[in-house]
């Protein structure tokens, strides 16, 4: 699966003298990870680091960190914390690695000046260095994006960085490639707050797209677009329109699996059915090549073919149906069929 990486700084604790307010502020962020978690838009992980370096910022939110008359909510943080940091998959084993021995990374641009404790920063560093090394390894299954809350809008980096040591779980066996040692990276990562990621961040409905989540990349890419025109961030609505059977084969079988290019192109056409725009490129698709034959509908529910242009070459082929669209193939330019 593709996963966005949590950052640990979204879990750490406000000081132990924090007003009512930040302490509110920190319940919501926490319980809108939680939503975004159960709602499943977007595939997550965190490091098997991450209760270690709270621990050693000393933000790890124990019970008696806050008077319970100031923030009765306090058991409701740690459930939340405890739920996501136990249950969620480790980037390190969707890499193939147990741990890794990094250098302090580089980040081009050159990164907000950064108040944190040390060890959140550096665990920042060493998440950069597990993509770092993902990419130098060639697994896929990770998008480059790391949430977290420090306010850097929703910006890409080159992180450089280098790698002295990798501790394999189950001898390397798991990695196809393994990079050799001391390995030097440079490596392109998206760093954004939760909601801007989700509304903005284009590269994550692409590598979802790409690692074959396609009702996920669907959604989050017509969010982003109702977001473009006025839309709220928050929540990310269910798909408004429905994959046909035979959808997804059409996709393998043209390379829209795996060129980001032609994937976007694809998500932009699915998108514009759904959101009802630019149907000027959407025309009925007839029982015929005569400009008088009558449009295609589908005998078991009435329902009406349409015809959308990606652009010359291909056209993205759905039924109109009484419950909304239905994705049915994407096809080429002479390539008139429909799948039932």
């Amino acid at each position: 699966m593709a996963r966005a990486i949590l950052d640990c700084s979204l879990f750490a604790a406000p000081p132990s003298h924090a007003d009512s307010p930040e302490l509110d502020e920190y319940l919501e962020r926490l319980l809108l990870l939680d939503e975004i978690a159960r709602s499943r838009c977007v595939d997550l992980a965190v490091s098997s680091r991450t209760v270690d370096a709270l621990a050693r910022a000393e933000s790890y939110p124990i019970i008696d960190r806050y008077p319970k008359d100031r923030f009765p909510q306090r058991a409701d943080v740690l459930r939340v914390i405890t739920s996501m940091t136990d249950r969620l998959p480790y980037i390190e084993d969707t890499v193939g690695i147990s741990d890794l021995l990094n250098d302090d990374c580089v980040y081009t641009p050159a990164l907000a000046e950064d108040h944190r404790p040390v060890s959140l920063r550096e665990h920042m560093d060493y998440l950069c260095s597990v993509l770092g090394f993902a990419n130098e390894a060639q697994r896929r299954g990770l998008l480059n994006v790391i949430f977290t809350d420090r306010v850097l809008g929703h910006q890409s980096y080159v992180v450089s960085g280098a790698i002295h040591d990798v501790e394999y779980l189950d001898g390397g066996k798991g990695v196809p490639t393994p990079p050799g040692l001391p390995l030097r990276f440079a490596n392109s990562v998206t760093l954004s707050e939760v909601e801007e990621g989700l509304a903005s961040c284009n590269r994550l409905p692409i590598a979802q797209w790409l690692n074959a989540r396609y009702e996920q990349a669907l959604r989050i890419y017509i969010h982003q677009q109702r977001v473009l025109a006025g839309g709220t961030r928050w929540p990310v609505p269910a798909l408004s329109c429905r994959l046909g059977r035979q959808f997804i084969k059409s996709v393998t079988a043209l390379g829209f699996d795996r060129d980001a290019r032609k994937a976007e192109l694809l998500m932009r056409a699915c998108a514009e059915v759904a959101l009802g725009v630019n149907l000027t490129k959407s025309h009925a698709l007839r029982a015929n090549a005569s400009g008088g034959s009558g449009q295609v509908q589908r005998t078991s529910d009435g329902a009406r073919a349409m015809r959308h242009d990606l652009d010359y070459e291909y056209h993205l082929h759905y039924w109109v149906t009484a419950d909304g669209q239905e994705l049915a193939a994407v096809v080429v330019h002479n390539d008139f069929d429909i799948p039932l």
